[in-house]
């Protein structure tokens, strides 16, 4: 199963064992879940995290489950926090998509012409930008307005206007 970084642990706070947290999600819950997240992409070593405060938007102060002093808590700095693609909350917009559910999807023109498939996406600052694998190697289509016209979930495709380059 896959599994989608929502967080880190930057590093400790304090003498009592909180720590200082960043979340990459859009819904800081999805870090403080009861059933708590793992450290790792690959193994099932789950933290339950509790929140305290949050001094700055995406950083958080929390408390980590068995973890009581400073020494223990500065050993999870840097830290990786995931969660199964699983546990996302469905959405409930046709016109949202997860990142990570365009990974593998074609990315195609409107009328039908194959420009590769999408390997990620990433941003690097100003917008996200598919990183499309076609025939001719690898290149960037943001994914905004000129360029985006649709997703389609079914068919695991984008449709999108081809840059004049291509």
């Amino acid at each position: 199963m896959k599994r989608i970084l929502v967080g880190k642990i930057a590093t400790a706070h304090g003498i009592r064992g909180d720590v200082k947290v960043l979340c990459y999600a859009d819904d800081p819950e999805l870090l403080f879940r009861a059933q708590g997240v793992f450290a790792s992409e690959k193994t099932d070593k789950r933290l339950t995290l509790t929140p305290k405060s949050e001094p700055k938007p995406g950083l958080y102060i929390a408390t980590v489950k068995g973890i009581a002093d400073r020494n223990a808590a500065e050993l999870l700095r840097a830290t990786m926090l995931y969660i199964d693609r699983d546990d996302l909350p469905e959405l409930d917009d046709e016109d949202t998509v997860y990142h990570i559910d365009m990974e593998g999807m074609q990315a195609v023109t409107p009328e039908g012409k194959v420009l590769g498939t999408v390997l990620r996406v990433q941003n690097f600052g100003a917008s996200d930008l598919l990183d499309i694998q076609g025939d001719a190697g690898n290149f960037y289509i943001p994914f905004c307005a000129p360029y985006l016209v649709s997703v389609d979930h079914d068919a695991k495709r984008i449709v999108l206007l081809e840059p004049e380059i291509l």
